[in-house]
């Protein structure tokens, strides 16, 4: 049948965010080879950055700083276990863990580490050990993530964030699941950011089923409201749906969003 306006708008917006593959092959035929690379690098581009960029500035936000800038003290982190002035020692190899994270080199990372005096680490040292995750994270390395995972002393919201969205672009779904699963039991509670982190894992295999029981769950939680996008989550379950070729289930997810979110496609 024909779309309605708010239909067809609603999937130039998901087209133009690279989530809807199947869906726009069907609707669109005529789609060129030289605009499914486009789109194949897009989407590529922003799965790859997704625990880096978007947690990023999740932290900052949390923690009052300004995003792209410098915080409000050095060493200072509001409403942290490692709160107040940091110890010289902690400021050094958290430089240190910087530079090698700017020079790409999860090696030095994790030799550095070793430098950590204490053991276990107290929670002053969180701040090193999460520089040193979104390294690790950031360069695809699981292994020597899942190593700096361990012997966190801190594992706070965000980088169970960083952890899940990691998992989820790796295709470790199972174990996204089992950290999700993990901030229950250790009584951390997922933000919005965190529902999101799983879902794009979800919608980028297709899991239809698993994305709609992850919608579900969300809307029978009201604090979500509070610091959630509601936009971007109704985006990964429309291309969980559009990728599982359940078209019919993505334009029901498309009114739904439209009906009780008041969620309008932007031009």
């Amino acid at each position: 049948g024909v779309w309605s306006s708010y239909q067809q708008m609603a999937a130039g917006k998901a087209l133009s965010r690279c989530l809807v593959g199947g869906l726009f092959r069907q609707v669109c035929p005529c789609q060129t080879a030289s605009t499914q690379a486009a789109s194949c690098s897009l989407a590529s581009r922003r799965s790859a950055h997704f625990e880096t960029a978007a947690y990023r500035r999740d932290h900052q936000q949390r923690h009052g700083q300004r995003p792209g800038g410098e915080g409000r003290s050095k060493g200072s982190r509001k409403g942290q276990p490692w709160g107040g002035q940091q110890d010289p020692r902690v400021r050094e190899l958290l430089a240190e863990v910087k530079a090698a994270a700017r020079a790409k080199d999860c090696n030095e990372v994790l030799q550095i580490l070793r430098e950590v005096p204490e053991s276990p680490p107290g929670a002053s040292w969180a701040p090193v050990y999460f520089s040193a995750l979104a390294a690790c994270c950031r360069e695809g390395r699981y292994l020597e993530a899942l190593s700096v995972w361990e012997d966190m002393p801190v594992k706070d919201e965000v980088a169970y964030n960083t952890m899940i969205s990691f998992c989820g672009r790796i295709k470790r779904l199972q174990e996204a699941r089992q950290l999700f699963s993990e901030m229950h039991a250790k009584s951390v509670r997922p933000s919005g950011m965190t529902y999101c982190a799983l879902l794009n894992g979800l919608s980028g295999q297709a899991k239809v089923e698993d994305a709609g029981a992850l919608l579900e769950e969300m809307k029978g939680h009201p604090w979500l409201d509070q610091n959630t996008d509601w936009d971007q989550v109704y985006l990964l379950v429309i291309t969980a749906a559009a990728r599982a070729g359940q078209l019919e289930r993505a334009r029901a997810y498309m009114r739904e969003a439209r009906d009780d979110r008041n969620i309008l496609p932007r031009q």
